[in-house]
């Protein structure tokens, strides 16, 4: 089984800039996508929450 990986702590000033940019969800998918699972790991979602629930947006 892969190992299990989690982001750092991120502060407030980046994850404002990560939510613009998954709310904004514009351009390709990869644009957005990135950021959104980025977010999910750093609120302590496991790997499988962000593989079935990666359509949901993060609300702060």
């Amino acid at each position: 089984m892969a190992q299990q990986v989690q982001v750092r702590e991120i502060d407030d000033d980046e994850g404002a800039r990560l939510l613009q940019i998954v709310r904004k969800g514009t351009g390709p998918a990869v644009t957005w996508r990135r950021p959104q699972m980025v977010l999910l790991s750093a609120q302590g979602m496991p790997t499988r929450g962000r593989q079935q629930g990666k359509r949901c947006l993060i609300r702060h």
